[in-house]
């Protein structure tokens, strides 16, 4: 035997072994979960508070039936030209 040929007894030691973090995973998904609904809620009493600005002007997050409002037929068209703002500032904005 040579001096050059050196054969190890021990096992050959690859890449250590991928962790499964279950709990880590589980709280990230959690918390996810927690600002979502926050974030839910909050645009929930926006979308109630600009209704009541513009269909009633005055300061609320709370719904109320839009058949009082004082509009009349401008009810339908103040959407329409809102939808198209929003349509050109998605397309060239």
């Amino acid at each position: 035997m040579t001096s050059s040929s050196h054969i190890s007894a021990a096992p050959e030691v690859g890449p250590a072994p991928v962790r499964f973090r279950l709990g880590y995973i589980s709280l990230l998904a959690g918390l996810v979960g927690v600002i979502a609904g926050i974030v839910a809620f909050l645009l929930y009493n926006l979308i109630g508070l600009f209704t009541n600005l513009a269909f009633y002007h005055e300061w609320s997050f709370h719904f109320r039936s839009p058949a009082n409002n004082q509009l009349g037929p401008w009810v339908i068209v103040i959407p329409v030209i809102g939808g198209i703002i929003v349509g050109f500032m998605a397309k060239y904005g």
